[in-house]
């Protein structure tokens, strides 16, 4: 078997460079080596190694994420460093997991500039089997507009590294979240972790908690861009005390909590993280009503005191 069949063709009169590994390598996402990261490797690599699948965990490489995804696995977010990042589903806008595999081009292209300069003698651009991945429009776009057209292309996510938000979780999750939604779950307290992490949506849940009543889902956005909210989800108190009169009983209050959280996440296209419940059949009742929920561990889930919820209504 070959492993070069040809860096280039012509076809019809238009010289073609061919972009892949049986091509030109030094075009080629397999075979271009950049540092990102921290990590030297090909761009494949990097671009795959990214992919948040459903099991919570990202791959080691392109091969890998392959077979993840033949086994049924869903991808359902990117994991940059510390950032997790929803996939983006709006048309016009670049998914974050582009924007990524842009910059490093662009990182591979200023280290390779007489690159630049030999594929300008080519007509057109290919990736392997004649598909349309973004590798040969990289190149297209390179020779006939230039480096600063996608450095353009990429700048939400340049920005997101260089102007981190300043909230987060101080907890242990399995990652740093971002970006998303973060459901809470009330009950007879608020969970001091969250309050500590957001205290102006703690305070924005004190001035409404007397009409919070089981089932009812309250929705607080913490970032614009990229978008974070909290999601309150009013459980209740199966024995009628607390904070909250138990109109429902806790687990179908907590079914109907999911069912609006998935269907809000799902039109933002956002991830919903929530933490582990001690709720009778929890697991079951998640994957029914909030599939493709990530399970988050958080330390510690006392509820604030009362002082605390008493200077926060204020």
């Amino acid at each position: 078997m070959k492993l070069i069949d040809a860096p280039w063709v012509e076809r019809a009169g238009h010289k073609i460079l061919q972009c892949h590994h049986r091509g030109d390598r030094r075009f080629s996402s397999q075979h271009c080596l950049v540092r990102s990261l921290g990590r030297i490797d090909s761009i494949a690599n990097h671009y795959h190694r990214a992919k948040l699948f459903g099991n919570g965990k990202t791959p080691h490489n392109a091969l890998e994420s392959k077979d993840w995804a033949n086994l049924g696995l869903l991808h359902i977010g990117w994991r940059l460093g510390d950032w997790t990042l929803p996939i983006c589903h709006e048309p016009g806008h670049l998914d974050w997991g582009e924007q990524y595999q842009i910059a490093l081009w662009l990182k591979y292209v200023r280290d390779h500039q007489a690159l630049i300069e030999y594929a300008q003698q080519f007509d057109q651009f290919q990736d392997e089997e004649e598909s349309q991945l973004l590798t040969a429009h990289i190149w297209q776009t390179l020779v006939s507009d230039g480096p600063l057209v996608l450095r353009r292309r990429c700048q939400p996510l340049v920005q997101l590294f260089e102007n981190p938000p300043v909230l987060q979780i101080q907890a242990r999750l399995d990652c740093d979240i971002y970006t998303g939604i973060i459901g809470v779950p009330i009950d007879d307290h608020y969970p001091r972790t969250i309050a500590q992490a957001f205290p102006n949506a703690y305070h924005k849940y004190c001035q409404h908690r007397d009409a919070f009543t089981p089932g009812k889902l309250q929705l607080i956005q913490i970032l614009e861009n990229p978008p974070l909210f909290l999601a309150h989800l009013a459980l209740g108190d199966d024995a009628g005390s607390g904070a909250i009169a138990g109109r429902l009983p806790r687990r179908i209050a907590f079914q109907e909590c999911l069912s609006k959280l998935h269907q809000f996440g799902t039109q933002q296209h956002l991830s919903v993280y929530l933490p582990a419940l001690p709720i009778d059949a929890a697991s079951d009742a998640i994957a029914t009503n909030c599939p493709g929920a990530i399970l988050c561990d958080w330390p510690e889930n006392a509820g604030v005191s009362e002082s605390l919820g008493k200077t926060m209504k204020r």
